[in-house]
């Protein structure tokens, strides 16, 4: 035999006594029924917007499933239902050992510190005037971390036709000038002629 898990739905109110029923009556043996409670759906399911969800864990023969399957899908009491094959059954729990806290585990490891005879013991007023007394130490700054320079990068771009129309517009004279030196052009082309 081979160890299922079925969990279905009901209505809110509903019980799991008519699929505990149907499970008798196939010849199939439960071995644990936890309710999980109920839940709100994402979607109605049935025209019901909540749930009792219930989980059975039964014994059966492969062959078995196919007969539970139709009356769990006709039975009106369930909502949704779903058959798995029981991957881990849970263990009885094993009793809980007592342990021992960890501040008592520090007592017993620690040996006893023994005071210097001589120590004189204050009074809480002799404390607290000494520490007022005592001018508090500063704590130290943390040593600053050396800044890294960064280093300098030189760019040089080659002279490409960007660059080059660049420099012929700055050479290029002025609109007066262009205009002088078309008018000097065509005197000497009609003096020529």
């Amino acid at each position: 035999m081979i160890k299922y898990e079925l969990t279905f739905i009901v209505e809110e109110n509903g019980t799991a006594d008519a699929v505990l029923k149907l499970l008798e009556e196939n010849s199939i043996k439960s071995l644990k029924t936890t309710d999980c409670g109920a839940r709100e759906f994402a979607y109605p399911i049935k025209k019901q917007q909540r749930g009792r969800y219930f989980d059975v864990l039964f014994e059966a023969q492969p062959e078995m499933l196919a007969k539970l399957e139709k009356p769990l899908r006709l039975e009106p009491a369930v909502l949704r239902y779903l058959i798995v094959k029981a991957l881990r059954v849970p263990a009885p729990l094993a009793p809980v050992k007592k342990r021992i806290p960890k501040a008592e585990e520090k007592e017993v490891e620690k040996p006893a510190q023994k005071l210097p005879e001589e120590t004189p013991v204050e009074t809480r007023e002799e404390a607290r005037t000494k520490k007022i007394e005592e001018p508090a130490e500063k704590p130290k700054a943390p040593a600053k971390k050396p800044e890294m320079k960064k280093p300098v990068r030189k760019v040089i771009k080659p002279a490409g036709p960007v660059e080059q129309m660049k420099e012929a517009k700055k050479e290029e004279p002025k609109g007066e000038e262009i205009a002088k030196d078309l008018l000097d052009e065509k005197l000497k082309d009609l003096v020529e002629d």
